[in-house]
């Protein structure tokens, strides 16, 4: 076979791309700043000043959100640990627009304003949830597949 014995992998984890003392000391006062670090070559993808894994994607090296102290897990077992697409409530699914919303009374927007809120914590914090055992964050399952 032509790659015989190469890593074909898109993904994966660098665990000496930074000193795991220089990364303690910046999460601790949250001092990694969003974007591209010229210093440590990685591009920063986490807006809370903390990182936790870095992963190289042909080439490209992300270090991404620090994982939070509990995720999603499905299941105890790591066998039954896998995404799974939450279902939108049939009450919300409904609303095709902001105008639709907009007209629903008031004790609607009090029942669902939480749910709302934290989708859109999701979308810009990350969704973590377990994959057979291992912390993963929802942006690898979007767009690194080979990982999940």
């Amino acid at each position: 076979m032509r790659n015989e014995g190469k890593n074909n992998s898109l993904c994966r984890v660098l665990k000496d791309q930074i000193q795991a003392a220089v990364i303690s000391n910046k999460n601790r006062v949250r001092s990694w700043i969003y974007g591209y670090n010229e210093q440590y070559g990685v591009v920063v993808i986490s807006k809370s000043g903390q990182i936790g894994q870095i992963i190289e994607i042909s080439g490209l090296k992300i270090a991404l959100p620090a994982a939070p102290e509990k995720c999603f897990s499905r299941d105890t077992k790591q066998s039954e640990q896998y995404w799974e697409r939450q279902e939108i409530p049939r009450d919300l699914a409904k609303i095709q627009s902001i105008f639709q919303w907009n007209e629903k009374p008031k004790e609607f927007k009090d029942r669902w304003v939480d749910y709302i809120e934290q989708e859109f914590d999701y979308r810009e914090q990350g969704y973590w949830f377990m994959n057979n055992g291992v912390d993963l964050h929802y942006w690898l399952t979007l767009y690194v597949p080979a990982m999940v």
